[in-house]
């Protein structure tokens, strides 16, 4: 649901910290090699000492969270989407495929928070940072092995409680990963917004009643 995690906001940086790669990679909720890919390609600045091993300044992270962490989709703030809970949906795909289900969203109403990001490396930050109630990942995205991106996500514990789908082309290209992990839905492109939006409200439905037990029946 949507909390605090949601709502993430920087400190300002102690200028004297510094982190491993391992402690950077712990405090953003990703991989170590998510973290040395990043410092390879620049996008976070850290150097070396003596013996080779990478230093990361505490406003490096701070600089990069501000330039890359995405903000909520417009569609959050829809007539009738705000103003009660709402579940947190991060949603990593092509620039399309984000426009067609955030126009869909506007249109039902659900009590969702959709936070839309490229379908590479800072997926995974966005997932680790804001740990959502949902998430939505393409299996075509560029520069970011999406299948193992799901199979950390599926066995992150801090992660239990998210529900997960993945987007393919065709089943061909799921089965050239050799299937998905067992708790991952899968939807093809172009996707079935009746079917999709089934997926969401069920998720929804089940999000809320973690949260709200005493409004619901038991089974």
């Amino acid at each position: 649901m949507k909390s605090s995690r949601s709502t993430w906001s920087p400190i300002l940086p102690d200028e004297t910290t510094v982190y491993t790669t391992r402690a950077a990679a712990r405090l953003l909720g990703v991989s170590v090699p998510t973290v040395q890919q990043l410092v390879e390609t620049g996008a976070i600045a850290a150097w070396k000492t003596a013996g080779g091993h990478r230093r990361i300044p505490e406003s490096a992270l701070h600089n990069y969270l501000r330039r890359h962490l995405p903000t909520e989709s417009a569609a959050d703030t829809a007539d009738g989407s705000h103003g009660g809970p709402k579940c947190s949906l991060v949603m990593s795909s092509d620039a399309q495929t984000i426009q067609l289900c955030e126009a869909a969203l506007l249109e039902w109403r659900l009590p969702l928070s959709l936070i839309a990001c490229p379908a590479d490396y800072d997926a995974l930050l966005t997932i680790g940072l804001r740990r959502p109630d949902i998430v939505v990942m393409d299996l075509d995205g560029d520069g970011l092995d999406a299948h193992k991106a799901l199979c950390r996500i599926v066995s992150n514990p801090e992660l239990s409680g998210c529900q997960v789908a993945a987007l393919a082309t065709a089943s061909s290209h799921v089965d050239a990963f050799s299937g998905l992990p067992a708790r991952v839905a899968c939807f093809y492109k172009p996707i079935d917004l009746k079917e999709f939006r089934g997926y969401l409200t069920a998720c929804c439905l089940s999000q809320l009643r973690k949260l709200f037990p005493e409004l619901y029946l038991p089974d």
